[in-house]
């Protein structure tokens, strides 16, 4: 088995249509591989998403208040042309983020229901809190949650899968992983060869050799 951790950026890029790869790799993983989520990337996902609806709300105020200046040139066909694009720009704003919703929602229930969830512990908060290797919080939690994990699996091939190379592509972070035994990946293609190829490679060393007379 193969441990795929993945945190709150890979749900987040799904549903903001960013990141189809790792769409595909959550829908179809390679063979005997298990994603791994810490939990606290559930609310961070959905804190994201009110995030994204407050942003939507201040632009569609924005745009109301120029919808309505434009309103008032009564002669202009640019201005009435105007109008047109902007109304339809509100519509579109309000069906853009239903449809991010809809896919956040449905990733988040796929990981529910396919990952293997990390829960927090007391000691994953008191080394959260304490660590300094990232600025934040919340990702130092995700990172000593993963970490923490993985420890407790010295055995089982792992991977961690994150876009988040502001905070996770750093030096000490990936020697963390690495003593962790965690093979850190950027993008997901790349993982997804990866782990084929460690399969590949297991296959042929599991099967027997062939006797020659």
């Amino acid at each position: 088995m193969v441990i795929l951790y993945v945190e709150t950026n890979f749900a987040i890029g799904i549903a903001k249509g960013q990141d189809p790869e790792s769409d595909r790799l959550l829908k179809d993983p390679p063979p005997l591989t298990r994603f791994h989520i810490p939990s606290i990337c559930f609310m961070e996902a959905l804190s994201t998403l009110k995030s994204e609806r407050k942003l939507s709300a201040k632009f569609r105020a924005d745009i109301e208040t120029r919808l309505r200046e434009t309103r008032r040139d009564m002669t202009s066909e640019n201005a009435a042309v105007l109008v047109r694009h902007l109304e339809e720009v509100v519509v579109k704003s309000n069906l853009l983020l239903d449809e991010i919703y809809y896919r956040l929602r449905n990733v988040l229930t796929d990981l529910n229901r396919s990952a293997q969830i990390l829960p927090l512990t007391r000691t994953m908060v008191d080394d959260g809190l304490k660590a300094t290797l990232l600025g934040d919080p919340t990702d130092g939690l995700i990172l000593t949650s993963i970490l923490e994990h993985a420890r407790s699996d010295p055995a089982t091939t792992k991977v961690f899968l994150s876009a988040n190379s502001k905070d996770f592509d750093q030096e000490p972070v990936k020697q963390a992983l690495k003593d962790a035994g965690i093979k850190y990946f950027k993008n997901p293609n790349d993982a997804r060869g990866w782990i084929e190829s460690i399969a590949r490679l297991t296959n042929s060393e599991s099967e027997p050799e062939t006797k020659h007379e």
